[in-house]
C-alpha cells in the first residue's frame, strides 16, 4: 500500500506500508513501513519500520525501527531501535538500542543501548549503556571508544569513558573516566579518574584520582589521590593523598599524606603525615608526624612527632615523641 506522491514508487514489496511524500520510494521490502515524508525513502529492509519525517531514509535494515524525526535516518542496522528526535540517527550499529532526544544519535556501536535524552550521543562503543541524560555522551577521542562501558545517571560516563568502566550515579566517572575504572555514587570519580580506579561513595575520587587509587567512603580521596592510594572511610585521604597512602578510618589521613604512609583510625595522621609514616590508633600522629616515624596507640604522636621515632602508648595521654631517633614510653 503506497498513500502519497512518489510513495513507495519503485520496488515496492509485499504487505509494504508507505504514507507520505516519498515514503518507501525505492526499494521498500516486503513487511516494512514507512510513515512520513521521505520516511524508509531509499531501501527499507524487510520488517523495517520508519514512522517521522526522515525516519529510516536511507539504507535501513531488516526487522529495525527508527520512530520519531530522523530516527534511524542513515544506516540503521539490523534489529536495531531508535526512538526519539535523531535518536540513532546515523550509522546505529546492529543489535543497538536508542531510546531519547539525540540518543545514540552517531555511530552507535554493537549491541549498545542508550536511553536518555543525548545519551551516548557520539560513538558509543559496543556493548556500552548509557542510561540517562547525557550518560556517556561521548568518548575521549575518535580512536579511544568506550566500548562494554556503563554509564547509569545523569551526566555519568559524558565525557571520555573508557573501555569496560562502570559510572553509576549523578555525574559519576563525568570527565575522562580511565579504562576499567569504577565509580559508584553521586560526583564520584567525576573528573580525571585514573586506570583502573574505585570510587564509592559520594563525591569519593571526585576529582584526579590516581591510577589503580581506591576510595570509598563519603568524600573519601576526593581531591588528587595518588596511584594506588587507598583511603577507606569518610574523609580519608581527603586531599593530596600521595601514592601509595593507606588511610583507613575515618579522616584518617585527611590532608597531606605523603608517599608510603599509613593511617589506621580515626582521625590518624590527619594532617600532614610524613613519608613512610605509621599511625595506628586514634589520633595516632594526627598532625604532623615526621618522616620515617611509627605511632601505635591512642593519641600517640599526636602532635609533630619527629622524624624516625616510634612512640608506643596504652595510656590514651598524648605523647609526642618529639625528639628523633627515641622510642618514648609509657607502655601500660
Amino acid at each position: 500500500m503506497a498513500i502519497g506522491n512518489q510513495a513507495g514508487q519503485g520496488s515496492q514489496g509485499s504487505a509494504a506500508i508507505s504514507i507520505g511524500f516519498n515514503a518507501g520510494q525505492t526499494f521498500q521490502r516486503s513487511a516494512a513501513i514507512a510513515i512520513g515524508l521521505t520516511a524508509g525513502s531509499n531501501t527499507q529492509g524487510t520488517n523495517a519500520i520508519a514512522i517521522g519525517v526522515q525516519a529510516g531514509q536511507t539504507n535501513q535494515q531488516s526487522a529495525s525501527i527508527g520512530i520519531g524525526f530522523s530516527a534511524g535516518q542513515g544506516n540503521q542496522g539490523t534489529n536495531t531501535i531508535a526512538i526519539g528526535v535523531q535518536a540513532g540517527q546515523l550509522n546505529q550499529s546492529s543489535g543497538g538500542v536508542a531510546f531519547g532526544i539525540f540518543a545514540g544519535q552517531v555511530n552507535q556501536g554493537i549491541n549498545a543501548i542508550a536511553i536518555g535524552n543525548q545519551a551516548g550521543q557520539n560513538t558509543q562503543g559496543s556493548g556500552g549503556i548509557a542510561i540517562g541524560v547525557n550518560a556517556g555522551l561521548q568518548p575521549f577521542s575518535a580512536t579511544q571508544f568506550n566500548v562494554n562501558a556503563i554509564a547509569i545517571g545523569s551526566g555519568a560516563g559524558q565525557t571520555g569513558q573508557g573501555t569496560n568502566s562502570i559510572a553509576i550515579g549523578l555525574q559519576s566517572g563525568q570527565g575522562t573516566q580511565g579504562t576499567n575504572a569504577i565509580a559508584i555514587g553521586n560526583l564520584a570519580g567525576q573528573l580525571t579518574q585514573g586506570l583502573g580506579g574505585i570510587a564509592i561513595g559520594l563525591q569519593s575520587g571526585q576529582n584526579l584520582q590516581g591510577g589503580l587509587g581506591i576510595a570509598i567512603g563519603y568524600l573519601s580521596g576526593n581531591q588528587s589521590q595518588g596511584e594506588n592510594a587507598i583511603a577507606i572511610g569518610s574523609g580519608a585521604g581527603r586531599t593530596n593523598q600521595k601514592s601509595g597512602a593507606i588511610g583507613i578510618g575515618q579522616s584518617a589521613g585527611l590532608t597531606f599524606q605523603s608517599t608510603n604512609a599509613i593511617a589506621i583510625g580515626n582521625s590518624s595522621g590527619s594532617g600532614t603525615q610524613g613519608i613512610n609514616a605509621i599511625a595506628i590508633g586514634f589520633q595516632a600522629g594526627q598532625i604532623n608526624q615526621g618522616t620515617n616515624s611509627i605511632a601505635i596507640g591512642t593519641l600517640a604522636g599526636s602532635t609533630n612527632q619527629a622524624e624516625n621515632t616510634i612512640v608506643i602508648s596504652a595510656t590514651g595521654s598524648v605523647v609526642t615523641g618529639a625528639i628523633t631517633g627515641v622510642m618514648r614510653p609509657p607502655i601500660a
